[in-house]
């Protein structure tokens, strides 16, 4: 809502969606968010598809936009507590590209687009941004 009201300016980690390129212009991809499933630590579990999750209670981060898929399936049961001793399942429920937003009201918002997807693109090509991620465990 800031950045639609041009409060703000940048906002430096925005999933795309066509209703926000009505505020803001969005920069190229330069994350990748992976939602995933966290399981008891030792227990066996995977599941291959949505459907295969039914049977099970699933806690959920109130207010967490997970997928569209997931949050409007009805047949899951997700309750709202949070879980101790749990890993990561795989595969993730979805994966969501990382953007910076500029509100569409910053006079200069294409050249901050610009600047902030050609530092990317040095980071990338100097090895900067993969040792960045490395070191951050990603």
């Amino acid at each position: 809502m800031g950045v639609g009201e041009g409060r703000y300016d940048v906002l430096i980690n925005a999933w795309y969606n066509q209703e926000r390129t009505l505020i803001g212009q969005f920069s190229a991809t330069y994350l990748v968010n992976r939602i995933r499933l966290l399981k008891r630590e030792g227990e066996a579990f995977a599941y291959a598809r949505q459907a295969d999750l039914y049977p099970y209670t699933i806690a959920v981060v109130r207010d967490y936009a997970y997928s569209p898929e997931f949050d409007s399936d009805e047949r899951l049961n997700k309750p709202q507590q949070v879980r101790e001793g749990v890993t990561f399942v795989e595969p993730p429920l979805g994966e969501n590209s990382l953007h910076i937003l500029v509100s569409l009201k910053h006079p200069e918002h294409k050249k901050i687009v610009a600047r902030f997807e050609k530092a990317i693109a040095t980071m990338k090509a100097d090895g900067s941004y993969a040792r960045l991620m490395r070191q951050h465990g990603f």
